[in-house]
């Protein structure tokens, strides 16, 4: 996946420069999810600018998600948020 969407202010931000900014996010965003998506950039911003909320087998169909489960973790697992991923304690 892609890194972070950094966004460097190089002067004061004011509300003319507002609109242009967050269009350039929308962009950005729109990118990054169609590069990780079977989706293009233009039906990313479309689904974006109309507020689209997938359900589970829509975003399976898009590639944001890879399954989906009815239980999130199994029986017993070990919740404790003092381990790490690798089972390892802090």
């Amino acid at each position: 996946m892609a890194g972070p969407i950094v966004i460097k202010f190089y002067s004061p931000v004011n509300e003319g420069s507002i609109g242009q900014l967050l269009k350039a996010v929308d962009q950005k965003l729109a990118s990054v999810v169609a590069a990780n998506t079977n989706r293009t950039k233009k039906q990313v911003l479309r689904a974006m600018l109309t507020r689209t909320t997938l359900h589970p087998e829509a975003a399976l169909e898009w590639g944001l998600a890879h399954e989906i489960r009815q239980q999130l973790f199994e029986d017993g697992a070990n919740l404790d948020p003092g381990r790490r991923l690798t089972g390892r304690t802090r």
